[in-house]
């Protein structure tokens, strides 16, 4: 039976993972689901949910042996060390922008799968629709804060800066 393995992100500062115990619930009927020990933490996921869901809570070793390894983002170097053929890794590579890593995965044959070349039937990229909303979202708050004269912006609120039409408090 393949085994399907859910990996903690090591990225300093990154909090996220990539299923939560909804989606390890429904792989876990499909193959044998596990997940390395702390993965949801920086959610505040505990290891009690994931194993609620049907999936076996690992640790980093076991985890990193299974046939088809799952992470948000790519993992370091280092990890690729980690990953034993003939299993494949799927994560957010941005491969375009790490060719040392593209190296190390072509030398090492391993398989990997970036979910930001994945398209639907109408050219979309579905799994990159939670990111990319986030970072839409992060656009926004940013794009405010640099707006401020103090750092060099036009000083005009953000709000300002949309016609009444847009801003759901004038419709």
């Amino acid at each position: 039976m393949l085994t399907v393995s859910l990996l903690r992100e090591s990225r300093p500062g990154e909090r996220r993972v990539l299923l939560l115990p909804d989606e390890a619930a429904k792989l876990s009927g499909l193959c044998r689901f596990q997940v390395e020990a702390g993965a949801g933490t920086g959610l505040g996921v505990p290891d009690s949910a994931y194993q609620h869901a049907g999936a076996l809570v690992v640790d980093g070793t076991a985890a990193w042996r299974g046939d088809l390894l799952l992470k948000l983002k790519a993992p370091a170097i280092a990890e690729v060390a980690r990953i034993s053929r003939p299993a494949s890794i799927a994560a957010l590579f941005h491969a375009e922008g790490d060719p040392d890593l593209v190296t190390e995965l072509l030398k090492r044959d391993i398989t990997a799968y970036s979910f930001e070349y994945f398209t639907d039937d109408e050219g979309c990229h579905p799994l990159m629709a939670a990111t990319g909303e986030i970072a839409g979202q992060m656009a926004v708050i940013y794009a405010a804060y640099h707006l401020q004269s103090q750092l060099d912006g036009s000083g005009v609120a953000l709000p300002a800066c949309l016609p009444a039409r847009a801003c759901p408090v004038h419709r």
